[in-house]
């Protein structure tokens, strides 16, 4: 992930686990902050993916998981051309999209097609286990439990997009693409890097330019270990599709007080804090199953 507090760079990561530390005792009468350990995980994307054939491998990793969740996903390649940084540059490569259609008649307008997107590439020499490991496992998680769901009033396209950390280039081709198409879209919402929570308070970044959404993911959260940061960054993405005039909505680690997972970009990124992923887990959980329910 690039943020907006860091040097434009550019974004991915993964997720899992890991136990707090014991709280204070009652002798001790000012609160202490929790923190978690460092957890290996075990998730899908655990290697580099910043070489044309290692992302091309983590392509066919991300369709064989699809396949076996049992829903229909398809590479989308591109071969396009972006001013990064001033100069055109030329980027190739592909974005994983898997379709599960609603299962309900859609609703007034025929606008119930939403996005749940993460990246997976990531920067050369770091593995991603957090940036951005953690957001594709949980858009499986949930593309996992709702391909179990009978009742689904919207059309969900998970999207794991390519080349995020070089200037978003997979998320702009997508929403552009999806411009072009003249299909009404819902929402996009994105994940990326949610595996670590240095100070353990449990803050989530969260960017929308939607009031209704703000309000379902703040609900959502009051039931969990989370509390979201309602604030604006730019630098993942999300932007791409706000850009083009589309509702987002997006989680990250909380970055505004440097509490992001010191490993961020290099070969260090091998670990997440499982209470933190699992918390923003279980609100992109409720916020969908909130989403498709409507």
């Amino acid at each position: 992930m690039t943020h907006h507090h860091l040097p434009l760079a550019l974004l991915l990561a993964v997720t899992a686990a890991c136990a707090p530390v014991p709280s204070a005792t009652s002798e001790a009468p000012e609160a202490t902050t929790q923190t978690t350990a460092p957890y290996q995980p075990d998730f899908l994307l655990m290697t580099e993916r910043s070489t044309p054939e290692q992302r091309e491998a983590a392509r066919g990793a991300l369709l064989a998981e699809f396949a076996r969740i049992g829903i229909a996903a398809e590479a989308r390649p591109y071969d396009s051309t972006f001013t990064i940084r001033g100069a055109e540059t030329r980027f190739v490569g592909a974005n994983v999209v898997a379709t599960l259609p609603a299962t309900m008649e859609a609703q007034a307008d025929d606008d119930r097609h939403i996005v749940l997107a993460a990246h997976y590439d990531t920067v050369p020499g770091s593995p991603g286990v957090d940036d951005n490991g953690s957001g594709v496992e949980i858009v499986l998680e949930v593309a996992r439990d709702l391909a179990a769901t009978d009742y689904r009033t919207a059309t969900i396209y998970f999207v794991m997009l390519d080349q995020e950390e070089v200037g978003l280039v997979g998320a702009r081709v997508n929403a552009a693409r999806w411009r072009e198409s003249g299909i009404p879209l819902h929402s996009m919402h994105n994940i990326d890097m949610v595996g670590w929570d240095s100070d353990g308070d449990g803050v989530i970044e969260f960017d929308s330019n939607s009031e209704d959404l703000t309000a379902l993911y703040l609900e959502v959260a009051e039931s969990l270990p989370v509390s979201l940061l309602v604030t604006t960054y730019p630098n993942t993405d999300h932007e791409a599709y706000r850009r083009e005039g589309f509702t987002v909505a997006s989680v990250s680690q909380e970055f505004e007080d440097n509490s992001q997972n010191p490993d961020y970009h290099g070969p260090g990124d091998t670990e997440i804090q499982r209470p933190y992923y699992e918390g923003t887990r279980d609100l992109m959980l409720g916020v969908f199953r909130r989403l498709v329910a409507e």
